[in-house]
């Protein structure tokens, strides 16, 4: 539930400043998406991946694109209008 994920990040001790959250689908189960922090480019993000907290590593992070999230915010939002 959302309100589990915003639980779990609450006590990660990550910034909160730098966590988005949004709801999306997953083969098409509704899932939530956590994006933290904005980093110049893809191996500056990937590095980052190791210092987060195992709680969030052990949901096997990944690097995504602007452009990727952009367009997954775009399909949730269509599901939602229709």
């Amino acid at each position: 539930s959302m309100q589990r994920l915003v639980d779990n990040l609450q006590d990660s001790g990550l910034d909160s400043r730098s966590m988005f959250v949004y709801q999306s689908r997953r083969r098409d189960i509704p899932a939530y998406v956590l994006l933290y922090g904005e980093y110049d480019g893809f191996t500056r993000a990937s590095d980052a991946i190791a210092d987060l907290p195992e709680l969030l590593k052990s949901n096997k992070p990944y690097v995504r694109s602007v452009r990727s999230v952009k367009r997954d915010i775009t399909r949730a939002d269509a599901r939602h209008e229709g």
